[in-house]
């Protein structure tokens, strides 16, 4: 028997199909938002004054704040650990996909 999976990924501000994830930070937090192409255009017009003023920063230095590296080998491992803590506190976590915000926040500030 042949199954067939489709992951429809919703835009968050209007609820339209179609939206892929935008991740951006603000003052030193890191955030991902799902939005429709036209939304995406929208973010990128408000921020392009911004972005045009502001001096860029690499990768290594933004990922020295949050005490990580950016390699994927350095993200999973982090990751195993965060959900090693939260089993160990009580706290539900999945084997696998993405750990939910506020245990990273708890793990972080437990850290």
């Amino acid at each position: 028997m042949a199954k067939q999976t489709t992951v429809v990924v919703y835009d968050d501000l209007d609820g339209s199909e179609g939206a892929s994830t935008v991740p951006f930070a603000y003052r030193g937090a890191g955030y991902e938002i799902d939005l429709s192409p036209a939304n995406q255009a929208k973010f990128g017009a408000v921020l392009a004054p911004y972005i045009v003023a502001a001096r860029k920063v690499s990768r290594v230095a933004a990922s020295a704040d949050r005490r990580t590296s950016t390699t994927p080998a350095r993200r999973r491992r982090d990751l195993a650990a965060i959900r090693a803590w939260a089993r160990e506190h009580g706290l539900e976590v999945s084997d696998r996909g993405r750990v939910p915000i506020e245990v990273q926040r708890a793990y972080d500030a437990a850290h």
